[in-house]
């Protein structure tokens, strides 16, 4: 568990950039403090991850949304054409 890499004896496998990445596309916002928490990496940087996550985000909850609309609405027209 205290193992390091090279000279950084602050190196934790979750600042790993692989495993920030993989945490971003796998768990989405969930991740963000992952990036914050991450050391070396510039401010502006970090604020534009964030706010490209949650653009991301927001446009995927929108999408389900109509989607869903579109199922819901299929569904009625079904079961009012099966009376």
């Amino acid at each position: 568990m205290g193992e390091s890499r090279g000279n950084n004896t602050s190196a934790c496998w979750y600042h790993e950039p692989w495993v920030v990445f993989m945490a971003l596309v796998l768990l989405g916002p969930i991740a963000l403090p992952l990036v914050w928490g991450r050391p070396g990496i510039p401010l502006f940087v970090k604020a534009f991850i964030t706010v490209t996550v949650t653009i991301l985000m927001l446009g995927a909850l929108i999408g389900s949304a109509k989607y869903i609309g579109v199922i819901l609405e299929q569904y009625r027209e079904l079961t009012e054409a099966m009376k």
